[in-house]
């Protein structure tokens, strides 16, 4: 499943874009361009959907292609990283960018991460 967003007008945001994948258990979400209060809620959307239906038990959000992030977006993950948790899944956010680790770090939410620093 692809969700897109857009942004506030007058800005040039690399585009944003989920991508939800599921193998057996394990929900794959791959997100893309700048994640931030506007985008968020849109490209997570589906991924709540799936995670409340129950059917997973394995979250790995790749961060790969994040290329911004701010605080409002780094809430709404970890929103999602409840809900999983929540339905007796794990969550895990991976390969996040330098600025992108620094800035999960800074709010609270370096523990999501599954690589070591």
């Amino acid at each position: 499943m692809r969700t897109h967003a857009e942004g506030p007008a007058g800005n040039d945001p690399v585009m944003p874009d989920a991508v939800a994948t599921v193998h057996g258990d394990t929900l794959t979400l791959q997100l893309t361009g700048d994640i931030d209060a506007f985008t968020a809620p849109t490209l997570l959307e589906q991924a709540h959907k799936i995670v409340a239906s129950g059917t997973v038990r394995h979250v790995d959000v790749d961060l790969t292609e994040v290329t911004f992030s701010d605080a409002a977006a780094v809430r709404a993950l970890s929103r999602l990283a409840a809900e999983a948790t929540d339905r007796r899944a794990s969550f895990g956010m991976r390969d996040a960018r330098p600025h992108i680790r620094w800035l999960l770090q800074q709010v609270g939410a370096g523990h999501l991460l599954t690589e070591p620093d």
